[in-house]
């Protein structure tokens, strides 16, 4: 969804130790990008003495682009003396915005007497996705049939990129004779 959210990522120890520790973290890019999926941002943490965890906040940037899941890594820069065995993690950003649905648009044309023309049908998405959709598009008999020589009968592997949401389909309009 949109807007900022902190999410908080917990960060362990091996063991707890006798002593306050203050570790210094760096968020960056994995797959997600920093000021459009997240805020890039060095954080320092204390882990108190006779603890094993602390959390990290990192800020989220939602959107409301359905997209596919996108991760940022968490990488220690100091560990105060203490020995890192993981010096990074990965945090998966899981996408809750809604998917498009498609529609056909309808169309009027004329189907004219003298030459074939070529009509194009559009392929309208509900919203914007950050996905590449493909769908495949085959015109249906209805009143006009193409069996009936109104349309000539063809199969459309239809494409829309990321962000796009309308895709003209072009259909062969068969002329009376």
């Amino acid at each position: 969804g949109a807007g900022k959210r902190v999410v908080l990522a917990p960060i362990r120890l091996g063991r707890a130790l006798d002593h306050d520790v203050t570790l210094h973290f760096q968020v960056v890019a994995d797959t997600a990008t920093a000021g459009a999926d997240f805020e890039a941002a060095t954080i320092e943490v204390t882990v108190p003495a006779g603890s094993t965890q602390v959390t990290v906040p990192v800020t989220l940037l939602g959107d409301a682009l359905d997209e596919p899941e996108e991760a940022l890594r968490i990488v220690i820069l100091d560990a105060a003396g203490v020995p890192a065995t993981r010096p990074e993690s990965r945090l998966v950003i899981a996408d809750d915005d809604d998917q498009p649905t498609l529609a056909v648009l309808d169309a009027d044309i004329i189907e004219g007497n003298v030459d074939n023309r070529v009509e194009n049908i559009v392929l309208r998405l509900s919203i914007p996705s950050g996905r590449t959709i493909r769908v495949m598009a085959t015109p249906v008999d209805r009143t006009a049939t193409s069996a009936g020589g109104d349309f000539v009968f063809r199969s459309f592997d239809v494409v829309f990129v990321p962000g796009q949401v309308e895709v003209a389909v072009p259909v062969t309009i068969v002329a009376d004779s």
